[in-house]
């Protein structure tokens, strides 16, 4: 019984997913663009001191701290460096977390 109704979850899941797929599509885009305006240097990948002059445009008193935690939370590998990968990943975590 339990194990049918993982089942029946996990096909709700997919209908949603392919419901809103052609919004996603333009939801990943935006998330690109959002990605592309933190990259300073235009290298693909978002170092500290960019990620904190991006969030200092919002917040002038952010601490060097926060901005550490902040990438920490996205840097899903753990180099220091948060690629696009791991910037839309850690989007889509922090929805999926929402929607639970």
């Amino acid at each position: 019984m339990l194990d049918r109704m993982r089942r029946s979850n996990a096909h709700l899941s997919t209908i949603h997913f392919l419901r809103n797929s052609a919004d996603m599509s333009d939801e990943i885009l935006a998330h690109l663009e959002e990605f592309k305006v933190l990259d300073l240097n235009a290298d693909g990948l978002l170092e500290k001191k960019e990620i904190l002059s991006s969030i200092r445009k919002e917040d002038e008193d952010i601490e060097i701290e926060d901005a550490d935690a902040f990438i920490e939370d996205l840097d899903i590998s753990g180099d220091g460096l948060v690629s696009w990968s791991e910037y839309y990943t850690s989007l889509i975590s922090q929805e999926i977390e929402v929607e639970l």
